[in-house]
């Protein structure tokens, strides 16, 4: 025996068929496999030698990379399936010209025959009732048939891959990790037109590497990471767009609460001015009341009581005004004490009576029948 059969067999963690053994040991010899030895059908097998620590295969002059254990990657084609198919009854009318009767004559016997000359021929079934289907990078199930003539095929047109190089893979890694990071770092501190200038840088990148491996025939499992880096920044592109989105809401409600704020702080102002202007008045009015020689001593002294009163309540207000600053810091409290509800009338009544009598108004109070002596209330806030 010259040849092997044992032809390939599917990797363990996926079942897909990349490799394809050159080289066993069979009946005590070292024989090629089936893909290898219909190279040389008919022929002498050619000497075979390693080179580079068992790495470089060399055939005849043909030099092919092999993995640690002899076996070749293959590049797959993208039209890996489109071989010429013949039914078994023409290949051997066309190989060998069997006389048949004319009755069995058959158009285009001459074509089939032109086609087959000079080419090797793989004979055997493509039907799945054999269960003969193998799994490849291609997405694609082509019958253990196509498989072998496609596998002989790249051996013989030197269509194989490197084996992986840890050093390339160690490189891609950092690269799809590091580069991502680096280019959105950049677009952090940029405008968000700037966003799209790294996808295209990285868009760019992964094309010349993938031109790269392919035109240089190496073999990488790691290339994938660089995809997963693409993906990978336009996902922190989208967290960063959602980040600020959110900080934009957040502002946007700030600046609302803020205006708001101010809106209120105004109409406070505008409040507590007037609320000053209500007890100097009183002021006003009562003290040029005394002025008035004909009061006796009961009027002028109630007068002046009530004088002192609006001067402390207006003092009251001002204080309340330098207490803004702690109404904005959220620190000014509502303190309720047992306050009696009548005499804190009775204040704003008095307040506001020189304010009625210029006007010529009667201005008088009035309480229901069984109204408590006190509530739980600020007085001088209410």
């Amino acid at each position: 025996s010259q040849a092997g059969v044992i032809s390939m067999h599917a990797d363990n963690d996926d079942g897909i068929h990349r490799r394809i053994p050159l080289l066993h040991s069979a009946y005590g010899k070292t024989l090629p496999s089936l893909a290898l030895a219909s190279i040389y059908a008919g022929q002498r097998l050619p000497d075979i030698k390693f080179y580079d620590n068992n790495q470089l295969v060399m055939i005849n002059k043909q030099k092919l990379p092999v993995t640690p254990a002899g076996e070749v990657i293959i590049q797959f084609p993208s039209n890996g399936s489109s071989f010429k198919v013949l039914s078994f009854y023409q290949l051997v009318h066309a190989a060998f010209n069997v006389p048949v009767r004319p009755e069995l004559q058959y158009p285009g016997a001459e074509t089939i025959a032109a086609q087959v000359k000079d080419k090797r021929i793989f004979v055997g079934s493509r039907s799945a009732v054999l269960d003969d289907y193998v799994s490849t990078p291609m997405n694609a199930k082509y019958p253990g048939l196509f498989m072998l003539a496609l596998a002989s095929q790249s051996i013989e047109q030197n269509r194989v891959l490197a084996p992986r190089k840890p050093a390339l893979d160690f490189f891609l890694m950092l690269l799809a990790v590091i580069a991502p990071l680096a280019l959105f770092e950049q677009r952090a501190r940029r405008s968000a037109a700037f966003s799209f200038i790294p996808l295209l840088l990285m868009a760019a990148l992964i094309t010349a590497l993938s031109c790269g491996l392919y035109l240089s025939k190496q073999s990488s499992g790691l290339f994938f990471p660089l995809i997963a880096g693409l993906i990978t920044y336009l996902m922190l592109l989208v967290l960063r767009g959602l980040s600020l989105y959110l900080e934009k809401q957040k502002l946007s409600f700030e600046k609302m609460a803020a205006e708001e704020a101010y809106e209120l702080k105004s109409r406070f102002m505008s409040h507590m001015t007037h609320e000053l202007r209500t007890p100097l008045t009183a002021i006003i009015g009562f003290n040029k009341l005394l002025d008035d020689k004909k009061l006796d001593s009961k009027t002028h002294q109630q007068y002046t009581k009530l004088v002192d009163k609006n001067s402390q309540h207006l003092l009251s207000l001002i204080n309340n005004i330098l207490d803004q600053a702690r109404i904005e810091a959220g620190q000014m409290n509502i303190v309720p004490s047992p306050t009696a509800l009548r005499d804190v009338v009775e204040d704003v009544a008095a307040t506001l009576a020189p304010l009625a009598l210029q006007k010529n108004l009667r201005l008088s109070t009035s309480y229901s029948d069984g109204m408590p002596e006190a509530y739980m209330f600020d007085g001088f806030r209410l």
